[in-house]
């Protein structure tokens, strides 16, 4: 496959060309045109975005040695291509940014690169490090940005795979056509991308995190566009976070660790408040109670709430319960006794288990489940209640 010469120039937006072929997809159709300025995703480097005739390219892809544009119309004759600028110059500095980074890092720290990607507010490489640390990429990032500001040319040839051989393993000039960028003594590799014509498009370079990876480390960056763009969405984040909070940007951390105390004191004091609930709810429910053993549904209740409710009470009362906790259209079933009760919890939620479908289980002193909330179970958990209540008296 020849190369496009159009990719060899990175502000080659526009092309006025003509259909070849057309191949309807999904009501969709593929268009392969006579030339074209659109880059497919490839060698590390996401697609380009923007329109033929007005009509957005919703996809690319090269095939049979054709690139194939996907549009919601069929078109026929001459057509007018525009690439979107913006996001060729954030893809073309990301790219290229990615030679830069990964032939220092080969260059300086013999690591080898491992796969490459961009995110929308990041991008990266995995890269064979046997070791990294914050150390190697405050050197890295003085580096990266150091060649920046030297603004090294970054040249587009056309060698033979003699001349490459003297660069690059054999095994990257298994095809005809070779083409390489070059960054100074940095960087010689093959590569069928658009770039940047120098670093200084680069504009800047910085480092965000790593984290180690089976093979190496995996290293994220952001330069150019890309990092003016997050780093202007991060910081008004950060103001207005600030503004929430109602503490300088500076004291962003002090002011959320101020507030993370205030919660964890108000949700102390919230489950102070509630276990006293339980309590007293307890209390009144045992000094009321006609029979040993209790029916009672509840529906004030979150389910956390009503499992710690029924725990408390048969450790602190002698009573049997048979409590139910609905929520919505759900509902929560208890089972239990306090050591003075002999009846068995497990096999009396079992029952109900196989008749109205409760997801659950227990042990002789406790069970419980949940299931879908019905009338029919209500009245059959009441009825092993009495049932309870009718032994103990007989």
């Amino acid at each position: 496959m020849m190369f496009n010469p159009y990719y060899d120039d990175w502000m080659k937006l526009e092309l006025d060309t003509a259909v070849l072929e057309v191949r309807e997809a999904a009501g969709k159709y593929w268009h392969a045109f006579e030339e074209t300025v659109f880059y497919p995703e490839g060698g590390g480097m996401d697609r380009d975005t923007g329109t033929i005739n007005e009509h957005e390219v919703l996809d690319l892809k090269t095939e049979d040695d054709k690139v194939w544009h996907l549009l919601d119309e069929k078109i026929q004759g001459r057509v007018h291509m525009r690439v979107d600028k913006d996001q060729r110059v954030m893809k073309c500095q990301v790219h290229s940014a990615s030679h830069l980074m990964c032939g220092i890092m080969n260059k300086v720290y013999h690591a080898d690169t491992i796969s490459f990607y961009m995110n929308e507010h990041d991008s990266g490489a995995e890269m064979g490090f046997e070791t990294f640390n914050d150390e190697i990429m405050k050197e890295l990032e003085r580096l990266c940005n150091d060649y920046i500001l030297q603004d090294l040319p970054i040249e587009i040839i056309y060698p033979t795979p003699e001349e490459a051989q003297q660069h690059v393993l054999d095994e990257k000039l298994n095809h005809e056509d070779l083409r390489a960028v070059i960054i100074g003594d940095i960087d010689y590799n093959m590569c069928g991308c658009i770039h940047v014509p120098s670093l200084r498009y680069l504009q800047s370079f910085k480092f965000l995190n790593y984290e180690k990876t089976t093979r190496g480390y995996k290293i994220n960056f952001v330069c150019g566009e890309q990092l003016l763009q997050t780093y202007g969405k991060q910081i008004k984040v950060l103001a207005d976070s600030a503004k929430s909070l109602g503490v300088p940007q500076l004291n962003l951390k002090a002011g959320i660790d101020k507030l993370q105390s205030e919660l964890k004191a108000s949700k102390n004091e919230a489950n102070s408040w509630k276990q006293q609930v339980i309590e007293l709810k307890a209390k009144i429910m045992h000094e009321e109670a006609e029979a040993p053993c209790l029916f009672h549904e509840f529906d004030d209740m979150d389910i956390k709430t009503f499992q710690g409710f029924c725990s408390y009470f048969v450790r602190n009362y002698e009573h049997g319960i048979f409590f139910l906790c609905k929520v919505e259209d759900r509902c929560h079933v208890m089972i239990s006794h306090s050591k003075s009760f002999a009846y068995p919890c497990g096999e009396l939620f079992k029952k109900l288990s196989a008749e109205y479908g409760l997801r659950g289980g227990g042990n002789p002193s406790m069970a419980q489940g949940g299931g879908e909330y019905s009338e029919a179970l209500v009245n059959a958990l009441k009825a092993l209640c009495d049932e309870q209540n009718q032994s103990a008296a007989s």
